[in-house]
């Protein structure tokens, strides 16, 4: 029973070591420094999302200081007429979706 023990002991040992050494690693990857490919994607998106956000309020800015005049055309050239709508609708007419 004493022989037992003892392997049961160093068994009872091993398995501790090799969760220290397990937790050891896992905080080691956990604690390191991030790759610095994610670390310049997420540079790069942000920068992609300010210019994105000047370029909207410098058009936005060039909208409201336009005359009226050509702020009704750039509208007539942008939206179809009504007429262009309801040809539409008799081309693809709605389908009611089966309840």
């Amino acid at each position: 029973m004493h022989v037992q023990s003892k392997a049961l002991r160093r068994q009872g040992a091993s398995r501790a070591l090799i969760r220290l050494a397990v937790a050891g690693t896992a905080a080691l990857l956990l604690a390191g420094p991030a790759a610095a490919t994610h670390v310049g994607e997420d540079l790069q998106n942000d920068e992609l999302a300010v210019a994105s956000n000047n370029l909207l309020l410098d058009t936005l800015r060039q909208w409201q200081r336009a005359p009226a005049h050509v702020r009704e055309a750039r509208l007539r050239h942008l939206l179809p007429p009504p007429a262009a709508f309801s040809a539409c609708l008799r081309r693809h007419p709605r389908r009611r979706r089966p309840v």
